[in-house]
């Protein structure tokens, strides 16, 4: 592939494609395929749609689809339409996306079709549906010709994308990434992926997570497939390792959290694997060494669009994130502006083409965040990423954690600050501070401390107040952002400076423990044992909720792995969420 022209856009890239490979492949998911052409008159459907509904170019229109086929379809029909594209999750609460959408400014949305679709909670959102393909995309239909593409409104100059991460003032903040960034962001990732017509990458990554538009956009931009998992197989470690094998994925990416339950079930190599979002372990990297021909490990903020640096993972050596893309600079700078010396940590400064114009509707933070130009290093404009960073001698980028408090969990960056902000709304809350705790290898988790209004110890009052932040918590957060372990304090320690002591409060963190109805069998005391080794927990008993003792979605993804092996049953991700105890898990797996 070509590097991009500056004037082209990745919706010009497809058509281009689509007109090359018109009866390939374009995109399948667990029902169907679609082939380019058809694919291509999905995507300019879904433009026309929103021109009659009344979207403009440069308007901003949300896309809140389930994972299929249509998820493509809907993006690039958004782009087509010269339109920003803005992804919201069907799983969010209420209110965080009448609060996104409100801040975006969208008046239009995409959603799924039928009566257990997502409704939109905002009044005045005019929705259209991401109607199923024509019966000529099935992937055994013969070819349907290649008629001349229609003309997409997309500009190089525009918006492509709005994406809204955790703010730490309490509200998320929305970065906008224009076409220009996009485009050659997915051009300098051709080489790295391998992607190529004839192959298959795999798109499993929540759509408001910044790297599933690699996924996405780049196979179709080469003339390769995207396979789409759905939300119930990417919580299900064997059926996407089974998903990988069958369909023959060339391109798998996904953060170490995911990574590291689906190597467990792996059965074929992979050709590219790509880790990111997190840090990553040495045990991990040495898994995905095994488990891959080439493995990667990518690191970029959002606001310098998706990836700035990769580097291609070495046994025995210190873990990097690689050289700067393609058109991406890394500055590493000390307290004093001037450039760091090999070996000498400082903060890091992304600039480039990808780098985004700033925060929507957030000035302050962003003349905060980006610079035009750092003195006597560069003058180009340039993103403070808050992360601490060196060069090594090798020429290398090593990253060494925060200079603030932000939290990276599954791959989503977490401000502690939106959290609290959440928290200390209810009257009960004098104060309350989230930090991160470890449950083992490659397993983070959320905790929040909190200090009860009037010093209230009662355990009734401290047991209410609990259950009615966590209601809020699941009123108006994502379950990514919601605290496993809420524990009460006296007082919240503090630094010499006067600031909440984070480092003092992750020691403090208590895994819930207490005196629970024994389990009534050596079947029951096994599942226990399995529940005790994910939890972290002493304390488990045949009817306590794997999910009020700490729980959380990743570990439940564990927990079932581990009574799959243990009982050598087909039991499902699914089937777990339903019955979450001792009690019931010993019913799934023919234990009682």
């Amino acid at each position: 592939m070509s590097p991009v022209p500056k004037s082209e856009t990745v919706v010009d890239r497809f058509l281009v494609t689509a007109q090359r490979f018109p009866d390939a492949i374009a995109a399948r998911d667990r029902r169907t395929g679609i082939t380019y052409h058809a694919l291509r008159a999905q995507i300019e459907a879904i433009a026309a749609r929103l021109a009659d509904a009344g979207a403009r170019p440069g308007d901003v229109v949300a896309a809140c689809v389930t994972r299929s086929v249509d998820t493509v379809a809907a993006l690039f029909g958004i782009l087509f339409a010269g339109c920003v594209y803005l992804p919201i999750d069907p799983e969010w609460p209420d209110a965080r996306i009448r609060e996104v959408l409100a801040d975006a400014g969208a008046r239009h949305a995409i959603r799924d079709e039928g009566p257990s679709a997502r409704a939109l909670p905002s009044p005045g959102i005019e929705t259209i549906t991401a109607h199923p393909a024509p019966a000529s995309a099935c992937a055994d239909a013969p070819g349907v010709g290649t008629a001349a593409a229609s003309r997409s409104r997309a500009t190089v100059s525009e918006g492509a994308y709005l994406l809204y991460t955790s703010g730490s003032t309490g509200k998320p903040k929305g970065v906008r990434i224009g076409h220009r960034a996009l485009a050659h962001l997915i051009d300098a990732m051709v080489e790295p992926s391998g992607l190529a017509h004839g192959r298959r990458a795999l798109a499993s990554t929540t759509t408001t997570f910044d790297i599933s538009l690699v996924e996405l956009v780049l196979p179709l931009c080469v003339g390769a497939t995207c396979v789409v998992a759905d939300s119930d197989t990417v919580r299900d470690p064997a059926a996407l390792a089974e998903l990988i094998a069958t369909r023959r994925i060339h391109y798998v990416q996904a953060t170490p959290t995911l990574w590291a339950p689906l190597l467990d079930h792996l059965s074929a190599r992979i050709p590219v694997a790509m880790c990111a979002g997190e840090p990553l372990s040495p045990l991990l990297r040495d898994r995905l060494l095994e488990a891959s021909d080439r493995a990667l490990n990518g690191y970029g903020p959002t606001e310098t669009t998706i990836y700035a640096t990769i580097w291609t993972l070495r046994p025995q050596v210190p873990i990097s994130v690689g050289r700067p893309l393609d058109g991406v600079d890394a500055w590493v700078v000390d307290g004093r502006g001037k450039l760091c010396a090999p070996g000498q940590s400082g903060r890091l400064y992304l600039s480039g083409v990808t780098v985004a114009d700033g925060y929507l509707n957030r000035p302050e933070l962003t003349a905060q965040r980006f610079r035009d130009g750092i003195e006597a290093v560069t003058a180009e404009r340039a993103y403070n990423t808050g992360d601490l960073a060196s060069w090594g001698a090798d020429g290398q980028l090593y990253v060494h954690g925060r200079e603030d408090d932000q939290i990276k969990l599954r791959g989503f960056r977490i401000e502690p600050g939106e959290i609290e902000a959440v928290l200390g709304a209810l009257d009960g809350v004098a104060a309350a501070v989230v930090v991160p705790f470890s449950r083992g290898q490659d397993q983070r988790s959320l905790a929040a401390f909190v200090q009860a209004a009037g010093g209230a110890h009662d355990p009734q009052t401290q047991r209410d107040l609990e259950a009615a932040m966590r209601a809020r918590l699941a009123d108006r957060l994502p379950q990514y952002m919601r605290p496993q372990i809420i524990q009460f304090i006296d007082a919240i320690p503090l630094t010499a400076t006067g600031k909440a002591d984070r480092k003092t409060l992750a020691t403090l963190v208590q895994v819930p423990d207490h005196a629970p109805a024994a389990p009534c069998s050596a079947q029951h005391e096994r599942i226990a044992q399995l529940f005790r080794e994910v939890l972290g927990s002493a304390g488990v008993g045949a009817d306590d909720n794997f999910f009020d003792l700490g729980g959380d979605s990743i570990g439940a993804v564990r927990l079932v792995a581990k009574l799959r092996k243990t009982f050598d049953q087909p039991l499902t991700l699914r089937a777990f969420l339903d019955a979450p105890t001792v009690r019931a898990t010993a019913a799934l797996v023919g234990a009682e």
